[in-house]
C-alpha cells in the first residue's frame, strides 16, 4: 500500500468489504473504459478515527483515497483494496477535503465527490463552528460552510439554532427534503425547550 501523509494514518478495511468489491460476477470480455468513480462517498467520526465508506464500482480492482485541508489540493493518499478506510489521528478543528478514485486495468477513474469535513468532539466548540458556518454562507463557500455546521451539530445536536441555520443552507444549495428535515428537528427541539420552561416555572 502506496501511503503519504501529512500528520495522519489511514487503515484499510479487509474482509467483508474486500470481498464485496472482488467476489462479484465478471464479464468474459475486458472492458476498454478506465472505470467510473465510487459514488456516495460518505465520512463518519468515531472514537478511532474518521471513517470513510463508498459504494462499489462494477469492475474496479481496488481504490485510491486522496486527503487534503483545502477543497482540491490532495496532500495525502493511500491505496484501499475494500470500500472502507480510517484516517487515524485526525487533527481536531482541521477542515479535510476528501476524495476516491477507482482503478481497472484501463487505469485510474476520475474524482468522486468530494466531501468537507470537520474532525471535533469538544463540546465548547459547537458555537464557533456556528459563527464560521454562518460567515462562510455569507461567502458563498456554501460546502465548507456544510462542514462547520454539521460539525457544530454533532458536538451539540440540541442546539435548534444551528439545525435552522443549516436548513437555510440547504435551502440555498437546493437539497429541499435535508432543509425540510432540518427545520423539523429545529421545531422539536424548539418545543420541547418551551416544555420544559413551562414546567419548571409552574
Amino acid at each position: 500500500m502506496f501511503h503519504r501523509s501529512f500528520g495522519l494514518s489511514l487503515t484499510v478495511l479487509l474482509g467483508v468489504l474486500l470481498c464485496v468489491s472482488s467476489c462479484g460476477r465478471r464479464d468474459d470480455a475486458i472492458s476498454t473504459a478506465k472505470p467510473i468513480p465510487p459514488a456516495d462517498l460518505k465520512v463518519a467520526q468515531e472514537p478511532d478515527g474518521l471513517h470513510l465508506s463508498w459504494k462499489p464500482v462494477p469492475g474496479a480492482s481496488h481504490y485510491t483515497v486522496f486527503w487534503g485541508s483545502e477543497s482540491g489540493q490532495y496532500r495525502g493518499l493511500a491505496d484501499a483494496a475494500g470500500l472502507a478506510a480510517i484516517i487515524t489521528s485526525p487533527s481536531k478543528g482541521t477542515l479535510y477535503a476528501f476524495a476516491v478514485t477507482s482503478w481497472n486495468a484501463r487505469g485510474e477513474s476520475t474524482y468522486s465527490r468530494e466531501v468537507l469535513f470537520v474532525s471535533s468532539d469538544d463540546e465548547g466548540t459547537a458555537p464557533k463552528y456556528l459563527s464560521q458556518g454562518k460567515e462562510l454562507m455569507s461567502a458563498g463557500r456554501l460546502d465548507e460552510a456544510q462542514a462547520y455546521l454539521s460539525a457544530a451539530i454533532r458536538i451539540h445536536p440540541g442546539n435548534a439554532e444551528i439545525y435552522q441555520v443549516r436548513a437555510s443552507l440547504f435551502d440555498r444549495m437546493q437539497q429541499f427534503d435535508l432543509a425540510k428535515s432540518d427545520r423539523a428537528s429545529a421545531e422539536k427541539l424548539s418545543t420541547h425547550k418551551t416544555a420544559s420552561l413551562e414546567v419548571r416555572t409552574r
